[in-house]
């Protein structure tokens, strides 16, 4: 594998520059913090931000801010402290039945005690039906006219409530007869696919085994113990798109998960994505966030090609193939890639870590401007159409003394070519059967990137070998 290096030139422009495609939200983020959520406000025509911050565009702002096209602005009052004299963090912006609902890990809001989550009143934040979680909310969504709350919390107010509740505008109450989802779980995200609730976090089904992904099944839940698995796995994001229910993260290809780091369900069957991002020199290549606009799914998050296509931390997927608008998201010292993007005023607009656009100063959110845009796609197609009804499978994932690739073209001849996490080829062969295994007790313990190169398409697979 060829091993691209991107020369950082550390330049110093004025913050109103434009990085090809992209331009500077006045001077953003330069005195430091981040933006964890962002949310596009249709009721006032603002671009709310909320994280951990205590100035934004140069001004004093602090937990939570409004951009109004041209300037940044403390439209509410600010966030309580946090840790290192940041504020708490804002981890959720949504409306409900016409009010401003902000969670996260804050205690107060402005001059109002309000635990973890908060409504504004047109005046100051209050709780809502006057009670509040005993822990932070991660993520607020609206199904049915009601709106739901996650996280980690066993209790809101007095009512014992686990993990997850919904608020009718009136009351709270339970959701799948309250399950106990175990000792130090938590649900992190949501989403309504098909009529059907699924969530994402840490969890535990009856049977013990931990969890990443589960969905409402009538008045109980379902769970997915292999479909997301291992320490490192998770789940950031999911999204519709072309009625198929998409999931997004830090997870492997494995026998059950069929790509890396996102994945598609139709309501039947789990299918890939183009093969998610490759392995270069990032041995945990994550996708954060998605977002549909414009009849396209764009991703954003710490990767650097999707497919074979070079996309430094924004990707935009058409449905069949991997898209590249051939921008690089870096920090001064080191790449880092963007994790927040929505639709703003008919323009796309992310946030992250990011200091450096291509070679241009932009700190943590920028808008699409697409100066000098070319879309630039790649013959990407995913493994399951190029193969028509095969399924390429690496297995078992993680390995211990074998792994096998089976659902190869059997017609065509493979070249297959495995990489260490230095980017060092260690063993090439090549192969027209359909299923090949390969000896793996003299590799070391760690992460390896699988190239398989065919007469008309090069597919990536990653694959963990364990002692």
């Amino acid at each position: 594998m060829k091993r691209i290096q991107i020369v950082l030139s550390t330049l110093t422009l004025a913050f109103t520059s434009y990085a090809q495609n992209w331009e500077a939200l006045n001077s953003g983020l330069a005195n430091g913090g981040y933006i964890t959520c962002l949310f596009s406000d249709s009721l006032t025509g603002d671009l709310v931000a909320g994280g951990r911050f205590n100035m934004l565009g140069g001004d004093s702002i602090r937990g939570i801010a409004c951009w109004d096209g041209q300037n940044w602005s403390q439209c509410y009052s600010t966030v309580d402290s946090g840790i290192s004299s940041l504020p708490a963090n804002v981890w959720s912006i949504t409306r409900y039945n016409g009010d401003l609902i902000i969670a996260g890990a804050f205690t107060k809001l402005g001059d109002s005690l309000v635990p973890f989550l908060g409504k504004w009143n047109g005046i100051r934040w209050e709780k809502i039906g006057n009670v509040s979680p005993n822990s932070p909310i991660l993520r607020t969504f609206e199904w049915n006219n009601e709106l739901y709350v996650v996280g980690s919390f066993d209790s809101i107010g007095n009512q014992a409530i686990n993990n997850i509740a919904k608020w009718n505008g009136t009351t709270w109450s339970t959701v799948a007869n309250n399950y106990v989802f175990g000792t130090g779980s938590r649900i992190d995200g949501g989403c309504v696919y098909n009529g059907t609730l699924f969530i994402s976090g840490f969890f535990d089904d009856p049977f013990g085994n931990t969890c990443r992904l589960a969905h409402l099944n009538s008045n109980s839940w379902l769970f997915y113990p292999s479909i997301i698995a291992g320490g490192l796995a998770d789940i950031y994001d999911f999204a519709e798109y072309n009625n198929e229910l998409y999931i997004a993260g830090l997870f492997y290809q494995s026998s059950q998960t069929p790509s890396t780091s996102i994945i598609r369900y139709d309501g039947n069957t789990w299918r890939d994505v183009g093969g998610g991002p490759d392995y270069i020199s990032n041995p945990y290549p994550t996708i954060k966030d998605l977002f549909v606009f414009n009849n396209k799914l764009h991703v954003v998050g710490n990767f650097e090609s999707m497919g074979g296509v070079s996309c430094m931390g924004y990707a935009i997927w058409d449905g069949n193939n991997w898209c590249s608008t051939g921008d690089t998201f870096n920090k001064f010292n080191g790449y880092t890639g963007a994790s927040i993007i929505c639709d703003f005023n008919d323009s796309i607009h992310l946030a992250g870590s990011f200091s450096l656009i291509n070679s241009d100063t932009i700190y943590g959110i920028a808008k699409w401007i697409g100066g000098n845009y070319v879309d630039t796609c790649g013959n990407t197609t995913s493994i399951s159409e190029l193969l028509i009804d095969q399924e390429l499978v690496v297995f078992p994932n993680p390995a211990y003394d074998v792994i096998t690739v089976s659902g190869l073209p059997s017609a065509n001849p493979v070249q297959i070519e495995v990489f260490n996490i230095h980017g060092q080829m260690i063993f090439t062969s090549a192969t027209s059967t359909a299923t090949y295994s390969l000896n793996t007790n003299s590799w070391s313990p760690g992460l390896y990137s699988i190239r398989l190169i065919s007469p008309t398409t090069i597919v990536h697979r990653k694959v963990v070998v364990a002692r």
